[in-house]
């Protein structure tokens, strides 16, 4: 799966203003999970529920665990054009960006000066 990943030094990225400033090349970015982690402890914990698991379970301490050291995440899409779009989670960390197609750096390299003016530390599948 074609990937664009970039990492914030600092641990401290504004991921709001990094979506606002996609939004600008980008006017239909959608938000589509406002916290990540949060709607999925939710379902792990109907999961454990259903199944007859305690709430403390290991699987769900430990995703605990990293929401609290990611904090929240957002998940957003972006539509490139018509037959290209990238879903991205974005937190303090950074970011990551999926493909469900080969991408080519003419497709995001407008996306990836983004990042990169963001000060982010950017790693991609993209081709050149």
């Amino acid at each position: 799966m074609p990937y664009i990943a970039a990492h914030a030094t600092n641990r401290d990225l504004d991921y709001d203003g990094l979506i606002d400033r996609i939004r600008v090349a980008f006017p239909a970015v959608k938000v589509t999970k406002e916290d990540c982690y949060a709607d999925r402890i939710v379902t792990e914990e109907r999961i454990a529920h259903e199944l007859g698991m305690s709430r403390t379970n290991a699987p769900l301490e430990c995703l605990r665990r990293v929401a609290q050291e990611h904090g929240i995440q957002r998940e957003i899409e972006i539509c490139l054009d018509n037959d290209l779009r990238l879903i991205g989670r974005l937190d303090r960390f950074g970011v990551l960006f999926n493909g469900d197609r080969t991408l080519s750096r003419r497709e995001v390299q407008s996306l990836l000066n983004i990042l990169i003016e963001a000060g982010l530390v950017v790693e991609t599948s993209v081709l050149e």
